[in-house]
């Protein structure tokens, strides 16, 4: 029975990284479309204002001799418009919300099939459920499991790279020592003498 609790360990620690991929996942993407959304914001409001073309137009008189630094000017306000233009059909036409949405759900479903998990281990080595009850609930979890994975967005190798940074550097995911009993109430720690 040792093996089918290894495995159930392995199985709860590919859990808790994946958890933790899809978490990744909505922060890259919801950094990129701030990101893009500052950007755009910036260059439709030297465009849509006409700044850049009033810069161009007072610089005019100094620079009306140098062709090619009004032609340069023009270029840029150009290709300032056209850029601000392609980022905003590219906010339209992008799925990168409704991929946050669904990394956000991923990651919430995958957050409730660990706690079960840790339920179940916890079960087992408490022995209030017999090897058998072990192998039927971890079948069914895996069930489970199988079905969040089959409907989960792909992520990206930078997601596991910052994952894996979170969970084993910054321990995001771990507790010290008597920090989970300061969320107690006092007559429920460990520590506190009943009179």
């Amino acid at each position: 029975m040792k093996y089918n609790y290894r495995n159930l360990l392995e199985v709860y620690a590919k859990v808790v990284y994946t958890h933790k991929t899809h978490e990744k996942a909505v922060e890259r993407l919801e950094n990129r479309i701030r990101v893009l959304k500052i950007l755009q914001i910036v260059l439709l409001s030297l465009t849509s204002v006409g700044v850049l073309s009033t810069i161009t137009d007072i610089l005019k008189p100094f620079i009306d001799n140098n062709i090619i630094i009004l032609t340069s000017l023009n270029v840029l306000v150009l290709l300032t418009a056209f850029t601000a233009t392609g980022l905003s059909i590219y906010d339209l036409s992008s799925s990168d919300k409704e991929d946050v949405l669904k990394h956000k759900t991923t990651a919430i479903k995958l957050l409730f099939l660990r706690e079960k998990y840790i339920a179940l281990l916890s079960d087992y080595r408490d022995k209030l459920i017999n090897n058998q009850e072990l192998v039927n609930r971890r079948d069914t979890l895996n069930e489970k499991i199988n079905g969040v994975y089959s409907e989960a967005p792909q992520t990206h190798h930078k997601d596991f790279v910052a994952a894996r940074k979170a969970l084993k550097i910054n321990e995001e995911f771990t507790f010290n020592e008597g920090e989970v009993e300061k969320f107690l109430p006092v007559y429920m720690r460990d520590n506190y003498k009943d009179a």
